[in-house]
């Protein structure tokens, strides 16, 4: 019973210290009018996860927080190798003013792949 009431008051003790996800911009892009920007960012959570890539799509003047509201992939045979981003290939371009296209590697392991964010359509080619 002791041993019991120990090791709760461990975990409880423990979870207490969460280990905070950082987020690393590698692009950002505004639409032609300027009212949301795409960004790509890379999201790191700790020593035992590896690195993702994410996108999100947020009103103009704002940062992403959290994961990636759009697009959340990984690289599916490890690190990329740069030193600077090493999620899979993801190129970002508006095609007008509701349509984000994104390019994303065909080889990626895909987490999350909206569709549509708002009034915003993504289309996803390889």
């Amino acid at each position: 019973m002791m041993l019991t009431v120990s090791l709760a008051l461990v975990i409880t003790q423990m979870s207490r210290f969460s280990f905070p996800c950082e987020n690393t911009i590698v692009q950002r892009l505004a639409s032609p009018g300027s009212r949301h920007t795409a960004f790509l960012f890379e999201r790191g959570c700790g020593a035992t996860t590896g690195f993702s890539g994410h996108v999100s799509i947020v009103g103009s003047g704002s940062t992403p927080n959290g994961a990636g509201n759009v697009l959340i992939a990984e690289r599916k045979n490890g690190p990329s190798g740069s030193e600077t981003y090493h999620g899979p290939s993801i190129i970002m371009r508006w095609q007008d003013e509701t349509t984000l296209i994104v390019s994303l590697d065909p080889e990626a392991r895909v987490f999350k792949q909206e569709t549509v964010f708002g009034d915003i359509q993504v289309l996803y080619t390889d």
